[in-house]
């Protein structure tokens, strides 16, 4: 079996975790520790292995922000399925 990556859009987390825990997939995902969103609980029930990374290992940031506020930092999860 071969191992597929996915790093969605977070919009899309939802519908990627809907599928990947429907049907027989191997896949690693990426995504943010967003422990309140609706996707979390599935994916974190489903999965074979989850790991936290933590700085100073990669974070998301979002960019094209402009102003005095830092941008949002998330921890990034990744996920076994």
């Amino acid at each position: 079996m071969e191992n597929g990556w996915a790093n969605p859009p977070f919009s899309f987390l939802p519908q990627v975790i809907a599928h990947v825990t429907s049907y027989s997939c191997d896949i690693t995902l990426f995504a943010p520790r967003w422990q309140h969103q609706s996707w979390w609980a599935l994916a974190t029930r489903h999965c074979a292995l989850w790991v936290q990374r933590n700085p100073p290992y990669p974070t998301l940031t979002v960019a094209g922000r402009t102003g005095f506020s830092p941008p949002p930092v998330w921890r990034v999860v990744i996920f076994r399925f």
